[in-house]
Order: C-alpha cells, then sequence, then structure tokens
C-alpha cells in the first residue's frame, strides 16, 4: 500500500515537470535538474564538468542505460555517468558527452 502511494505521487510530480529522457528511441517522462557547471582538476589544470540528474519512474522505464551510454535531456545529448534506483524509480547522473 506505502509503495502504491509512492508510486502515484511519483507518478504525480513527473507529470507536473512535463520533462522528458529520450534513449534508445524511446522517450520516458522524467524530472531533470537544470544543468551545473563546476571543476574538476585534471592534467594541465582545471576543466568545467557540465552535469544535471534526472529522474524516471522504474514503471515507465523497465529497464535503464547503463554508465556510458548516450541519452538526450533538456534538448541536449548527455553521457550517462552512474545510474542510482529504489523501489519506484531511476536516479541518473548525466554529463557532458565531451567529458
Amino acid at each position: 500500500a506505502l509503495l502504491a502511494q509512492i508510486n502515484a505521487a511519483t507518478s504525480l510530480h513527473v507529470s507536473l515537470c512535463g520533462e522528458s529522457l529520450t534513449w534508445n528511441g524511446a522517450t520516458y517522462p522524467s524530472v531533470n535538474t537544470s544543468p551545473s557547471i563546476s571543476q574538476t582538476m585534471d592534467e594541465g589544470g582545471f576543466r568545467e564538468v557540465v552535469s544535471m540528474q534526472s529522474v524516471v519512474r522504474r514503471f515507465d522505464m523497465p529497464a535503464a542505460p547503463v554508465i556510458g551510454a548516450r541519452v538526450t535531456a533538456e534538448g541536449r545529448s548527455w553521457r550517462v555517468a552512474n545510474v542510482g534506483s529504489d523501489a519506484v524509480a531511476w536516479d541518473f547522473t548525466l554529463d557532458s558527452p565531451t567529458q
């Protein structure tokens, strides 16, 4: 019963956001953060890293892309940097594909 309530609340949140994530030709409703820019130390100095988070309900997306896969969100291409999950949703960390 509790899982059904959480799933219903997540579904409402996703539908209100009106965002999406596209992978392998299929588009899934999602909740995306705004892209952020940070700096990380690399050979020769600092480099900028552009990243964002995207959450997709497991009900909508039964299998998740693997780390390194290319997806589209917010009108641009991203590389999946990390995949987390719970009983209801996938939580993706997405990086600019050039990183």
